[in-house]
C-alpha cells in the first residue's frame, strides 16, 4: 500500500511542490503517541515547525515519513495533517454534496441530508445539532467536515431564522475563528 501511494503521488504531484508523505496505522499508536500527534498538528496551525522535528516525531512513534521532492518541507503538512485528523475536529471532507431538496420551497429536512451526505448529523455554526425534521435552504452544494470525529454538515442561521448550508468560505472562516 505504501508504494502504491508514493506512486500515486509522485504521478500526479505538481512539479514546483513539497509533496510530503505520512502513512501510519492509528489504532496501533498508544494514547501518549496520539496526543503528541494531534499536539504537533495543533502547533504547526500556530508556528513554523522544522522537518527535523517531523522525523524526529514520525521515528519515536514508528510512522513512515518521506518527502518527495522540493524543499522536503511538506512532511512537515503531512504529519500535522495525520495529528489534526486523529483530533476528530479538524478537516473538511473533500468533494461537494450534491443535495436535493425534495419540497418546492428549496428546503429539505436536516434527515433528508444526513441520508443524501452520508453525515452523521448538520450543526450550526455554534456547533448545536439540529433536529432531523428542521427544513435548511441549500447552497449550490453543501461541504461536510469533521466534528467529534464524525461527518457533519454546518448550516448557518440567516437573519429571518431559516437555515442555509454553509459555503466553503463560511466554513474556512468558521476554522480561523
Amino acid at each position: 500500500m505504501l508504494s502504491l501511494s508514493v506512486d500515486v503521488l509522485e504521478k500526479y504531484m505538481d512539479k514546483t511542490s513539497n509533496p510530503g508523505l505520512c502513512c501510519c496505522l492509528c489504532d496501533a499508536l498508544r494514547d501518549e503517541m496520539q496526543s503528541e500527534l494531534i499536539d504537533f498538528g495543533r502547533r504547526a496551525q500556530k508556528e513554523i515547525l522544522t522537518k527535523e522535528a517531523a522525523y524526529a516525531l514520525a521515528g519515536r512513534t514508528g510512522i513512515h515519513l518521506s518527502e518527495h521532492g522540493g524543499t522536503g518541507l511538506g512532511v512537515i503538512g503531512a504529519l500535522a495533517g495525520v495529528g489534526l485528523r486523529m483530533s476528530g475536529n479538524d478537516g473538511r471532507y473533500r468533494g461537494r454534496i450534491k443535495i436535493h431538496a425534495t419540497r418546492n420551497d428549496g428546503r429539505v429536512s436536516v434527515a433528508e441530508i444526513c441520508a443524501q451526505s452520508g453525515a452523521a448529523e448538520v450543526r450550526d455554526m455554534n456547533g448545536a445539532a439540529l433536529d432531523g425534521g428542521q427544513l435548511i435552504y441549500l447552497n449550490k452544494y453543501a461541504k461536510a467536515v469533521l466534528v467529534d470525529k464524525k461527518k457533519v454538515v454546518m448550516v448557518s442561521l440567516q437573519e429571518d431564522g431559516s437555515y442555509i448550508t454553509c459555503t466553503k468560505e463560511e466554513l474556512e472562516n468558521l476554522k480561523e475563528g
